[in-house]
């Protein structure tokens, strides 16, 4: 018998977003030995964008012209993206301000890992990147739509 797919402290490849698009955190797991909180497993429901789906898969498309596998993070509506690019995951976080109203756009930099460890950085006014179109392959279980957004170059957006 094979043990359940579980992922800690690392995204899906873009393959395992092909065959499983809805991610949940199993926290009820993070007893089990070398999971933690960060371990996600494939949600239940694969159909929509539902409460409990955490990240979900999506594609980017670059200013550059590049389409590109992508996540969207989820944390009381859209929390941050991030996309697959030269065989590396950029993130980007969603600011939102204490009754939730969106604030700016930002690269997100994992300043506590070694620089070899860290996702890379860039910068809004990266032409090659910005401004950056995603969309999720999902519809989303309150709109029956997929989540879509362009993210502008001054950390704006543009929510369709």
């Amino acid at each position: 018998m094979s043990s359940p797919l579980r992922l800690t402290g690392e995204n899906p490849t873009p393959e395992l977003l092909k065959k499983h698009p809805n991610w949940e955190y199993a926290l009820d797991e993070e007893e089990v030995d070398g999971q933690d909180e960060t371990t996600l497993r494939p949600a239940e429901v694969q159909s929509a964008i539902v409460e409990y789906v955490c990240k979900t898969a999506a594609t980017a498309w670059l200013n550059n012209g590049c389409e590109c596998p992508a996540i969207i993070e989820l944390v009381d509506g859209v929390g941050g993206a991030q996309f697959y690019f030269e065989g590396r995951w950029y993130q980007i976080i969603r600011w939102t301000d204490q009754y939730g109203q969106f604030v700016r756009w930002e690269p997100y930099v994992e300043n506590w890992l070694s620089e070899d460890e860290r996702t890379p950085s860039f910068r809004l006014t990266d032409e090659k990147f910005f401004p950056l179109h995603f969309a999720s392959h999902l519809p989303y279980h309150q709109t029956l739509s997929p989540i879509k957004t362009t993210i502008l170059q001054d950390g704006g957006e543009d929510a369709a």
